[in-house]
């Protein structure tokens, strides 16, 4: 109980991370944080049995066949000294291996090295000061944090302004910090893995169980030594430090190729279709935002990864102000024709190029949930928004003069990554059409 006690206070203390870095913590960092606390608890579980703070060792002077395997006569008589002297002076003179003598520290040496690297370069680079204000501004946004309400996001907002020419104009200190530090975890762990293989591996699976002892000319004989429990240790501790450094390998090639990320392949091919539409300016918004930009795009990808690709898509939204319209919907109110009084609302996707960028992963559950204020028969609504056939979704039969609120969200995997509540008229939406076209047409020009 009391190693259990002692193994979560030291979690806490040295491997603890605060929640904006747990928001962007990656599954496999996360995994590493397990394997090192794996190793700090087989440090703990064997440190009662340490050497140094209490000799296990029997020895007794070498006689008769006993002695025959390290080429003794064992006539030699017994020169009579102290028995407690005699397993002290035995286990610190040489005769014990030094890796059998330190095996519970080096254990614990081991993980502290390990979680040194990630907080030393945290320090050095200052990274987690970039991490510490995207986050604030998730929370603010309800993008990240446990009371999420879903609410509207904001877009292009003083803060987020700062925030982006914060990651503009600093170095890459993030994505710096991160790679570095990766590849040194990876060098060492490797190392650490080949002088274990080397330099314990061969003392702790010895089939001999008697370790001689030399004292001047007199040759003792010793054991007592917790050999096979050690046994079982360190083959423990041989796969948590090779699983340590597969889990670095894999993290090395996820930062070098970024288009391990869903997605990252998500918004190269929703970039793609923009150019491929013309729409280049959109496209080097996106350039210059997140792929151009290494510390946003990791630590969006992290988000992605943790949270899933719905935060990850609010969170570019927050920057863009075009992505954020083209993942928001279009609710339009128009009256009928006839003269009964009554009207129809129409629910409308903006953007194809985001929804066919969606559709190459078909891991992905895209739908629209509208809903009426008051609510009557019709509601709530979900629609698939990947849906062709589902491009305009029209309800008729209500009336005109009711005092009605429209609520559209956008869903991914089950995320709302945009809600519009307003509803506007027929000729608002010809006036906002009209006005995009135009200011297309110009940027077009301008080029």
């Amino acid at each position: 109980i009391e190693m259990a006690t002692l193994g979560s206070a030291l979690i806490n203390k040295v491997l603890g991370h605060s929640e904006a870095e747990n928001v962007f913590r990656p599954w496999w960092d996360k995994v590493e944080d397990f394997l090192v606390y794996g190793l700090i608890m087989l440090g703990l579980m064997v440190v009662p049995t340490s050497m140094v703070m209490g000799t296990p060792l029997e020895c007794t002077f070498c006689k008769g066949d006993l002695c025959k395997a390290y080429n003794n006569t064992g006539t030699v008589s017994d020169p009579g000294y102290y028995s407690v002297w005699v397993k002290k002076l035995c286990t610190f003179n040489g005769s014990v291996d030094s890796f059998m003598l330190y095996f519970p520290y080096i254990l614990l040496l081991i993980a502290l090295a390990m979680v040194l690297i990630e907080k030393i370069f945290l320090a050095l680079f200052k990274a987690n000061q970039k991490l510490d204000k995207f986050y604030k501004l998730l929370l603010d946004q309800n993008i990240v944090g446990q009371g999420n309400k879903q609410g509207v996001v904001q877009t292009q907002t003083r803060e987020a302004v700062e925030i982006e020419e914060i990651f503009k104009c600093s170095e890459d200190n993030y994505f710096v910090s991160y790679l570095i530090r990766t590849s040194l975890e990876l060098m060492i762990a490797v190392l650490l893995l080949t002088w274990i293989t080397i330099s314990g591996v061969p003392v702790i699976f010895d089939d001999i169980d008697i370790i001689p002892c030399k004292i001047n000319s007199f040759l003792y004989v010793c054991s007592g030594h917790p050999q096979e429990f050690y046994k079982f240790i360190l083959s423990i501790a041989i796969v948590f430090i090779f699983l340590y450094i597969i889990t670095n390998i894999y993290n090395l090639l996820w930062i070098i190729k970024p288009n391990n990320s869903n997605f990252y392949n998500i918004m190269k091919t929703y970039r793609d279709d923009l150019e491929r539409g013309s729409q280049f300016k959109q496209g080097k918004r996106l350039d210059d935002l997140y792929f151009n930009n290494k510390d946003m795009r990791l630590l969006i990808n992290f988000l992605a990864g943790n949270l899933g690709v719905g935060a990850a898509f609010s969170a570019i939204s927050l920057f863009d102000k075009d992505f954020h319209h083209s993942i928001s919907l279009m609710i339009t109110k128009k009256r009928n024709n006839s003269d009964d009084g009554k009207a129809q609302i129409i629910v409308q996707k903006r953007s194809e190029a985001f929804l066919s960028s969606m559709k190459q992963n078909s891991d992905f559950r895209v739908k629209i949930i509208v809903e009426l204020s008051p609510p009557n028969e019709y509601y709530p609504i979900i629609f698939d928004a990947l849906d062709v056939e589902n491009d305009v979704i029209t309800f008729d039969g209500l009336n005109d003069d009711a005092d009605l609120s429209v609520t559209a969200r956008l869903l991914v995997n089950g995320k709302v990554i945009s809600t519009t509540k307003h509803i506007r008229n027929a000729d608002e939406e010809e006036t906002d059409a009209k006005d995009d076209y135009e200011r297309e047409n110009c940027d077009k020009k301008n080029k």
